[in-house]
Parts: structure tokens; C-alpha cells; sequence
């Protein structure tokens, strides 16, 4: 029977902790989906609301949060661009934005399903 060195053992210890550490930060960075709570909503170009209005949103409006800071998110919205959110302006609720003018809402997952 062999002996593993010592130093081979450590080694193989802090790789599997470090493979063990990314796996936990990975899961704990998981998306968060939010939607505005009314029309009118302002995206700012950082977390202030003195800083420069980049567009507005309408109620219902998807955005991913990408990091807080205090009372504000990043966030990012359906075609990439990203801005910041006062989080009162928010709810945990999903939505989506349909990009074609007409689509089929079925009852369920499949085309088997009625519309």
C-alpha cells in the first residue's frame, strides 16, 4: 500500500475546498428577477436620485438585479442595458415582455396545450 506525501494530501484538500467555496459563491450570486410596481419609473445612471435619468419603464416591466447598494439596484433589463432602481419601486414579482406583435398563451407548456 502506498502513503500519499503529506504535501499531496494538502494539496488535494485546498483544491477540493476551493472547488467546494465556488460552487457555494455561484449559488449564492443566483439571478434575481424583479418587475416595476408602476408607470412612470425612472432609470438612473447610478444610485441617487440626482443622477441622470437614462430612460423610464412602465409598470410590469422585468428587470434583472445584478447588486444592490443601500436602497438601490442594479439592474439590467431585457436588452442588456443596465442602470440603477430606487428597490421601493420594485416588487418580486415576474414578468415578461413579449418582442413579436402577436403570440399564443397556452394553458400550459407545449403546443399540445389549448391556447
Amino acid at each position: 500500500m502506498t502513503k500519499i506525501r503529506p504535501l499531496f494530501r494538502a494539496s488535494l484538500f485546498s483544491a477540493l475546498a476551493g472547488a467546494a467555496l465556488l460552487l457555494l459563491a455561484a449559488t449564492a450570486t443566483a439571478a434575481e428577477y424583479v418587475s416595476v410596481i408602476k408607470d412612470g419609473v425612472n432609470i438612473r445612471s447610478g444610485p441617487e436620485a440626482t443622477k441622470e435619468i437614462l430612460w423610464t419603464v412602465f409598470k410590469g416591466f422585468p428587470l434583472q438585479v445584478t447588486t444592490t447598494q443601500g436602497t438601490w439596484a442594479k439592474v439590467v433589463d431585457f436588452e442588456g442595458d443596465t442602470g440603477w432602481i430606487a428597490t421601493s419601486l420594485v416588487a418580486k414579482e415576474k414578468t415578461v415582455i413579449v418582442k413579436s406583435e402577436t403570440a399564443n398563451l397556452r394553458v400550459g407548456a407545449g403546443k399540445d396545450y389549448e391556447i
